[in-house]
């Protein structure tokens, strides 16, 4: 599941639900990027924002980490949502469990049982690492 935004776009209020995906050679099983390359784009993309995956089953040996990633401090990445996201076999609880790779200006939280990442300058003063 992919999503990459380039020409000016703000790409939002996306939702992949019920989905079932069976092993794959090449590729990523998440993949958000805003992106700005000058071969192709006319300019930047805006953002990607509340995007929702649910109930989101893959089995294989997913050798590829998603990604996702934000362009800059003004072409963000904002309001991933995960629910019931299961790699083989197993619910998804954090980046790691789910071979997320996020840039920068990302941060991941978890709350009631749901896996998000969001920018990290909405939090004013505090420092993550994950």
């Amino acid at each position: 599941m992919a999503i990459s935004d380039g020409d000016f776009n703000l790409i939002r209020n996306i939702r992949f639900e019920d989905v079932y995906v069976d092993d794959f050679q090449e590729g990523q099983l998440f993949n958000l990027w805003v992106v700005y390359n000058t071969k192709y784009n006319t300019g930047p993309g805006r953002g990607i924002e509340n995007v929702y995956f649910k109930n989101i089953y893959y089995n294989g040996a997913n050798l590829s980490a998603s990604i996702i990633n934000g362009l800059d401090s003004n072409h963000t990445v904002r309001n991933i949502i995960f629910e019931n996201v299961v790699i083989n076999g197993k619910k998804i609880k954090d980046k790691k469990s789910a071979a997320i790779k996020t840039g920068p200006l990302l941060r991941a939280v978890i709350s009631n049982n749901n896996f998000f990442i969001l920018p990290v300058i909405c939090l004013p003063n505090k420092q993550f690492s994950l």
